[in-house]
């Protein structure tokens, strides 16, 4: 299933007006963590990474056999800028 980010809540805004930041230093997530220190909402009925709905907005559609991935190693990081689409073997490094 391809999932493209849209609707209106807080969480989804928040996002969608950081998607074209420029800065070097890492955006995080003010919101609700998972149990793993990574930025999650709710949104159509599902739970989503903060990471991972924001490299979709930066990056387009997740590729198959990639994961979103932090240049930074930060969890509540949400700076496009750092966010990339890697396979597991590259994003663990």
């Amino acid at each position: 299933m391809v999932f493209y980010p849209r609707g209106q809540g807080r969480s989804v805004t928040w996002l969608r007006e950081r998607t074209a930041y420029e800065g070097d230093d890492c955006l995080l997530w003010p919101f609700s963590t998972d149990g793993r220190g990574y930025g999650q909402f709710g949104h159509e009925g599902r739970m989503h990474k903060a990471h991972r709905f924001m490299c979709i907005l930066a990056n387009g559609p997740q590729p198959d056999g990639q994961e979103a991935a932090h240049e930074c190693g930060h969890g509540l990081c949400c700076n496009p800028r750092h966010l990339s689409w890697k396979t597991r073997p590259g994003n663990q490094q």
